[in-house]
């Protein structure tokens, strides 16, 4: 499908905007003029149920930030995923958007709400804290301290070897 058809993209805001469509396209004409008064030249798109926005072209759904991926530089390179650079799931803005495995993308996220410490990769565990990193499909044991504050600070000297580009240790 060819998104350049139905969307012009903002760079100024990451939004993807209705065309006015050719009334030919819609099985009478009445259907077509409703249409563009009521969608060409607006914001397109909804939020989905997992806070990402979401288009539907003639039943197609797909992803906001996909599309927009998709009229830069073509479909996602295979196996890989977007990652939003600042974790804020309706930025799309093409600057903001990156390819990323799954690891990658799951390291670049803020902490877990359930998260007891208040600090990324940092845990109570009896009497003391530890911190542990996720990389290379395996849980890495980083130490015991006697504060949070000194796990954390762990935490973050390993994120930066071991997740490069995508640390996020907030």
């Amino acid at each position: 499908m060819n998104w350049h058809d139905f969307f012009t993209y903002d760079a100024d805001t990451g939004n993807l905007i209705w065309k006015r469509r050719d009334l030919r396209s819609f099985a009478n004409e009445r259907m077509g003029k409703v249409w563009n008064t009521r969608f060409a030249g607006n914001v397109a798109g909804g939020k989905h149920n997992c806070g990402y926005t979401h288009v539907s072209v003639n039943g197609n759904k797909k992803l906001a930030h996909i599309v927009i991926w998709e009229m830069h530089y073509g479909p996602v390179p295979d196996g890989k995923d977007l990652d939003h650079c600042d974790t804020v799931k309706t930025n799309n803005r093409i600057g903001n958007l990156r390819p990323c495995s799954n690891d990658q993308n799951a390291w670049n996220t803020g902490i877990r709400k359930m998260n007891k410490s208040g600090f990324k990769g940092v845990a109570p565990h009896k009497g003391a804290w530890v911190a542990q990193i996720r990389a290379n499909g395996k849980n890495n044991y980083l130490g015991r301290f006697r504060s949070p504050e000194e796990a954390h600070a762990a935490y973050c000297e390993a994120a930066k070897e071991m997740h490069g580009q995508f640390a996020r240790t907030a």
